[in-house]
């Protein structure tokens, strides 16, 4: 079930600059979190909010040393509680000259298609949680859900139109559709 929930004095809070903080995910898939972090910026960018993009948070964060510490200890933070501890929010929101930090955790990122002997449903799981954290440490904002989307339902009977051979294998092609891809 998605789960949403907005603190009650959420205005009153003067929140005007967001840093989004680099996605991250259980298995280090570099790819869904880039794709995260692109939908989740396009999606945030006319809120009315001055936003600071995740790869300028990453480079913020990084500084001079070029070290990931900080964020190694962002990443542990996100993936054992999905956001930044209550604790730790001050000092980055000053580090990074915002009022509100934005964390996002990719907790499914998947696409199933089926054997070319099996009939069904291929599918596709996208699965988030994230969290809006203001300067003092509060939590602001909350989500998190997942989206099944199905592809069409593959029959193996169907005639095929032609053979995909790999060389350790052939596999019949039959013009069906498998599951949607993972940015729809």
């Amino acid at each position: 079930l998605d789960r949403y929930w907005v603190h009650p004095e959420l205005a009153s809070f003067g929140i005007g600059r967001i840093a989004m903080m680099p996605a991250v995910s259980f298995d280090n898939d570099l790819r869904s979190e880039k794709d995260v972090e692109a939908a989740i910026g396009q999606a945030l960018k006319d809120t009315g909010f001055r936003w600071l993009s995740a790869n300028s948070t990453r480079d913020q964060l990084r500084g001079d040393s070029g070290k990931d510490s900080v964020l190694a200890l962002y990443k542990a933070q996100v993936l054992n509680g999905g956001r930044i501890d209550s604790l730790a929010a001050p000092a980055l929101a000053a580090r990074l000259a915002c009022d509100a930090v934005l964390t996002v955790r990719v907790d499914r990122w998947e696409k199933h298609d089926l054997e070319w002997n099996q009939a069904g449903k291929p599918s596709t799981t996208v699965q988030l949680t994230a969290a809006l954290i203001d300067s003092t440490g509060t939590l602001l904002w909350s989500a998190a859900g997942s989206q099944v989307a199905d592809g069409p339902y593959y029959d193996p009977s169907t005639a095929p139109i032609g053979v995909k051979d790999s060389g350790l294998e052939r596999k019949p092609v039959t013009g069906q559709g498998g599951a949607p891809e993972l940015l729809e």
